[in-house]
């Protein structure tokens, strides 16, 4: 995590991550589903790789989304285009 974000509260957080069925059309890769945790609510998904690289990964993606807010996107909305 960058230094800068490190003093802002973080509103998203890695939740839990477990390893998981692949689906069948990929069954020869390593499968992990996870969560992403934010106040009441949390973000659910899957992610094929090792557990270091969907940590990695989750890790990364957290750390964007909080730092949204200081780039000038609300964190509740889309990303759109100014025109």
């Amino acid at each position: 995590m960058s230094e800068e974000n490190k003093s802002m509260p973080l509103h998203y957080r890695v939740g839990n991550i477990e390893k998981t069925e692949a689906p069948e059309q990929d069954s020869g890769t390593e499968w992990y589903s996870y969560t992403i945790e934010h106040e009441t609510s949390s973000i659910s998904g899957k992610r094929p790789g090792s557990l270091r690289s969907v940590t990695k990964y989750l890790e990364e993606y957290v750390e964007k989304l909080n730092g949204r807010p200081n780039l000038g996107y609300s964190a509740y909305s889309s990303r759109k285009e100014k025109k």
